[in-house]
């Protein structure tokens, strides 16, 4: 019933088939059509509503000029922009520019689902820590307690975020 997540189809890809791409408009335009035929691993169909889009402070300006002009940005073509208020929100996240060790990550950007984004982490299965009565109390007024507790981390389903590593 269960299959593993590595499965799940959320990585971007441009017109070309080719994992991820640089922050582009034919990218974004792919990685939404896609979105709307999503399968789940069970082959069920999960249509995915990618409508936010998260990049690096150094790609705020190609973003803005890609989703929000009137236009088609970059191109000799004067047609009107059909992804102008498709994507609700344009989210800059300066963690995006380098990750902990200090390697540059500033071409990642990510896409997500406002709407179910909560629902790709959640915590599956939680216990509250259950702090159990010692068998035998010392002379010394020393109380041992055991405590037990479970708790795991999981992902649901993280098809309502998908990303590009934008190395292509």
């Amino acid at each position: 019933m269960s299959t593993s997540s590595a499965t799940f189809r959320n990585r971007i890809k441009n017109s070309s088939a080719t994992e991820d791409p640089a922050l582009d408009r034919d990218a974004i335009v792919t990685a939404r059509r896609d979105a709307k035929v999503h399968k789940d691993p069970e082959g069920h169909k999960k249509p995915v509503r990618l409508d936010r889009l998260i990049v690096a402070p150094s790609n705020e300006d190609l973003a803005e000029r890609t989703i929000l002009s009137t236009q088609m940005s970059g191109t000799a073509n004067n047609d009107v922009n059909p992804l102008k208020g498709k994507i609700k929100e344009i989210l800059v996240w300066e963690r995006l520019e380098e990750n902990s060790a200090g390697t540059d990550t500033s071409a990642y950007w990510f896409m997500q689902d406002m709407r179910a984004g909560g629902e790709s982490l959640k915590s599956k299965f939680a216990e509250r820590p259950s702090l159990d009565a010692p068998e035998q109390v010392y002379r010394n007024k020393n109380w041992e307690y055991t405590i037990d507790f479970f708790y795991t981390v999981g992902l649901g389903y993280p098809a309502y975020i998908w990303g590009s590593r934008g190395t292509a």
